[in-house]
């Protein structure tokens, strides 16, 4: 865990925010890959992806801004910037409606 789970989603369950390591490898090398957040609740005893919480939209906009400087930024490598792009999208992509 990168941080101590907290409620961030306002629904008074600890939010366990992990990365997508499915990203790391699968665009362009580790270190041109962005791994988009996932977030996980303990219900019953069992994880449960709860990514698409409305309540977690500021989290996605954050990592989207982050993700985005390595898709535009002049310093990143070119031939790098398809993991950062899908990485950018897949985290867009999370928090219902689609964020832009």
């Amino acid at each position: 865990l990168d941080r101590f789970p907290i409620d961030l989603s306002g629904d008074g369950i600890a939010d366990f925010v992990l990365t997508d390591d499915a990203f790391l490898y699968r665009f362009s090398s580790y270190a041109g890959s962005v791994a988009p957040p996932i977030v996980l609740n303990i219900v019953n005893g069992r994880a449960v992806d709860v990514s698409g919480t409305p309540g977690l939209r500021p989290l996605f906009a954050y990592e989207m801004s982050k993700a985005r400087s390595y898709c535009i930024g002049p310093k990143w490598h070119t031939d790098q910037r398809n993991g950062a792009r899908a990485g950018h999208v897949a985290t867009a992509a999370r928090p219902r409606p689609l964020a832009a």
